[in-house]
């Protein structure tokens, strides 16, 4: 899990296969110049990968993930940047998302929007949002169940795309406004899940992902309603790799 806080970008946990105990909990901030391991007094989150993650108001949240096990996880925690903080597990007021893996999110509007993942396997298709100190769910219709989807913040709204089906990639657009779900009937990228995706400059970059066993490494561009491949050259073809924007 790699996202930007305050004073720092925050690299936490993982899935290491050939370490004795190949789910990890360590906490890396990088501060523009080093990285530097943080060891905290408890408490802080259990090994995990897998976890969603967004910014809001400099603070990082970071939800679920899959643990040992393995076992799907369903805590919430936070992390203020500060690099002599620690990480907090708020205790939110009523209902919470189910524990989950794979899910996605990012900030929109004061808020931290979550979608989908998979629990025991099983993709999920609900929609959560954060407040600073609860979850809220909005019941509202939406994309499919899916894990591994992409997701980035522009502008007006929160775009989604692709994702894993439990029984295939997908290919689908979609926007959250704040309060709904639209499908955007567009053509673009190839069905795909783990792709990377940020916004920059008034667009989200989406990048690369798996189709099935093969590895993707094109980049695409979406504003204005469209999507747009862009012949660049750049990284190898690679999955789940981890992006924040400027």
């Amino acid at each position: 899990t790699l996202a930007r806080a305050a004073n720092a970008i925050l690299l936490f946990g993982g899935f290491d296969d050939g370490a004795p105990q190949p789910y990890l909990f360590d906490t890396w901030p990088w501060d523009g110049a080093t990285w530097a391991p943080m060891y905290f007094a408890s408490p802080y989150p259990s090994p995990r990968a897998d976890a969603a993650a967004a910014v809001l108001d400099g603070t990082l949240v970071l939800f679920g993930g899959e643990g040992p096990g393995p076992t799907d996880l369903g805590d919430t925690w936070t992390w203020d940047g500060a690099l002599t903080d620690t990480w907090s597990n708020p205790t939110p007021a009523g209902t919470t998302p189910s524990p989950r893996s794979g899910a996605t999110s990012a900030t929109f509007g004061g808020s931290v929007v979550l979608f989908g993942g998979r629990s025991n396997g099983t993709p999920l298709g609900d929609t959560w949002v954060w407040d600073g100190s609860s979850w809220t769910q909005r019941l509202v219709t939406g994309p499919s169940p899916r894990f591994h989807a992409a997701m980035a913040s522009l502008g007006p709204a929160v775009l989604l795309f692709g994702g894993d089906s439990g029984s295939g990639d997908l290919a689908d657009t979609w926007l959250w406004d704040g309060t709904t779900w639209s499908q955007q009937n567009v053509a673009g990228p190839s069905a795909r899940s783990d792709a990377t995706a940020a916004p920059l400059h008034g667009t989200v970059v989406l990048f690369g992902g798996s189709q099935g066993t093969a590895m993707l490494d094109d980049m695409w561009t979406w504003s204005a309603g469209a999507w747009m491949q862009q012949f660049a050259g750049g990284p190898t073809a690679r999955a789940a790799a981890a992006a924040t924007g400027p």
